[in-house]
Order: structure tokens, then C-alpha cells, then sequence
């Protein structure tokens, strides 16, 4: 019944790469004029969070299984270091005092993020794929 585990763990991690495109969409909706900086700031703010929780969420229910999940474990914790490090730094959030200094950091880290994303997603299509298999085998 593992393979139930990898199909939450591969539906959640759907979730991630969205989250980063919706950022360079909001990108490019104020390259477009058509927000505004406090209003960007606030959206990017709101999707960036979305995908820290998720991703703990996500780290926590691998952690929860560690025997069948640890190369996933290992595979996450340098992104998940490097939330850490964002937020131990007050890099994370986008602020409106200083927001002109790091658009182009967010940006480049939401691009880097959707390649790190889909490669995860990939990896627990794999994963899913390889537990069904080992389940009817077992059958």
C-alpha cells in the first residue's frame, strides 16, 4: 500500500511548480503595468508562502514513511535548506521598501525553482510507477 503514499506524494508536488509559474506570471503582470508594487509584493508574498507550507507539509509526510521515502528525503533537503536560509535571513518575503532590489533574485529563483520542481515531479511519478508495480508483483 505504499504506492497510496507515492500518489499523495507525487499529486502534492503538483502543487509547487504552479506556484512558481504563478509568480512569473505576477512578474509579468507588473512588467505590464497592470498592478502595483505594494499589490505585487503582497501576491508574491502569498504564493511564495504557499509553497513553503507545502513543502514542509510535504517534507513532514516523507519523514513519516522515512524506511520507503529516504533518497526523497535527501532529494528535498537542500531546497528545503534553502527556505530555511531565505527565512533565517529575511531573504523569504518580498518587501515594499526593497522590493526594486530584489525582483530580479525572485525571479531567477522562481525559474531555477520550476526546473528543482519538475524534476521532483518526475522523480515521484518514478517512484509512484515503481511502488504500483512492486504492489501487483506482490499480488
Amino acid at each position: 500500500m505504499i504506492f497510496i503514499l507515492w500518489l499523495l506524494v507525487w499529486l502534492f508536488s503538483i502543487l509547487h511548480p504552479f506556484t512558481n509559474a504563478i509568480i512569473l506570471l505576477i512578474f509579468f503582470e507588473f512588467q505590464d503595468k497592470t498592478i502595483q508594487s505594494i499589490q505585487f509584493c503582497d501576491n508574491i508574498n502569498l504564493m511564495r508562502k504557499i509553497e513553503l507550507y507545502s513543502h514542509i507539509a510535504l517534507q513532514v509526510v516523507l519523514v513519516v514513511f522515512l524506511k520507503y521515502t529516504w533518497l526523497a528525503i535527501l532529494i528535498n533537503a537542500p531546497l528545503l535548506g534553502f527556505h530555511v536560509y531565505q527565512m533565517k535571513n529575511s531573504l523569504f518575503y518580498v518587501s515594499h521598501h526593497t522590493f526594486y532590489k530584489s525582483r530580479a533574485r525572485v525571479k531567477k529563483e522562481a525559474w531555477i525553482k520550476i526546473g528543482v520542481y519538475v524534476f521532483y515531479f518526475f522523480f515521484y511519478l518514478y517512484c509512484f510507477i515503481r511502488a504500483v508495480i512492486a504492489f501487483e508483483g506482490s499480488s
